[in-house]
């Protein structure tokens, strides 16, 4: 359910200080407009009315979400929701205050620490999540790994191997499982999304770096890259449709593809298939 942390609004929109949310919510605006008020009755009654008379599992976008709250969600005894993802890691990719600039500084011991911390959240009560890349995010294998042909295959194995071996429910974006990587459109026209559109025509009115911003969208964070359509074998628009697709399909198609990877025991698909076989067989 998307963006469900912020359903609860304050009807009376106070102004908020830059010191108010600093002091009171971390300085970010997703964390305010997360804890509006009696947003949890809301969830509590959606969940009786709606959820707990079907057999279904309810996962909430968490944006907003924080280590010290995330249990008022998912807690099975409150009868919200039963899953919720926080965007604590992937927000490490990007540098704070800039439009979906990847952050090339991170470093593997915050990395390791925000999913460590996630992990004790959920140690007793709950049960959490783990992604790396979903509709808003760039692709997987460009973010944190190299996509570079050369790397390619053994990024999407590395991550393969830490989503898939950690506690919670992995969640993974289709084409990942294929090692998908970003489009890198080279022209305006090639993009689609509103969020990208809307920055274009905003710097056009203003500071003008044009070229620059659509270079940048090739390895930053336009969610573009990541929704190019799936994958699935050499023929014409990699097999996903007969018709021109929404967006443009990726120029790698003809050598990343599902259909050549079922063939190749050593794959990037084979190889998530073993690791999902071996999480389902081993305890942990």
């Amino acid at each position: 359910m998307d963006v469900l942390a912020f359903i609860a609004k304050d009807i009376t929109f106070p102004v908020i200080t830059q010191e108010e949310l600093d002091k009171n919510y971390e300085g970010k605006w997703d964390i305010y407009l997360a804890s509006g008020p009696h947003l949890h009755d809301y969830l509590q009654e959606m969940n009786k009315e709606v959820l707990s008379k079907y057999d279904v599992m309810s996962l909430a976008e968490g944006a907003g979400m924080i280590k010290v709250t995330a249990l008022n969600f998912v807690d099975a005894n409150r009868k919200e929701v039963n899953m919720g993802y926080h965007f604590d890691g992937v927000s490490l990719g990007y540098v704070a205050g800039y439009f979906k600039k990847i952050n090339p500084n991170w470093s593997i011991i915050e990395f390791k620490k925000i999913y460590s911390d996630w992990d004790a959240v959920y140690d007793k009560k709950g049960w959490g999540t783990i992604y790396l890349g979903n509709h808003d995010q760039p692709r997987m294998t460009s973010s944190w790994g190299n996509d570079s042909p050369q790397f390619r295959e053994l990024s999407s194995k590395m991550l393969t191997t830490f989503l898939l071996s950690m506690k919670g429910t992995p969640y993974y974006y289709n084409g990942d499982e294929i090692g998908m990587v970003n489009a890198k459109f080279d022209k305006i026209e090639d993009y689609r999304d509103i969020e990208t559109l809307a920055e274009y025509q905003r710097l056009k009115n203003t500071v003008g770096v044009l070229q620059q911003f659509i270079k940048n969208q090739k390895t930053d964070g336009a969610r573009d890259n990541g929704r190019t359509p799936f994958q699935w074998d050499t023929t014409k628009n990699a097999g996903f449709s007969t018709v021109a697709p929404w967006l443009n399909v990726n120029n790698n198609y003809t050598t990343v593809n599902a259909a050549e990877q079922e063939k190749d025991p050593n794959s990037v698909l084979n190889y998530f298939r073993k690791m999902v076989k071996l999480r389902k067989k081993t305890l942990c």
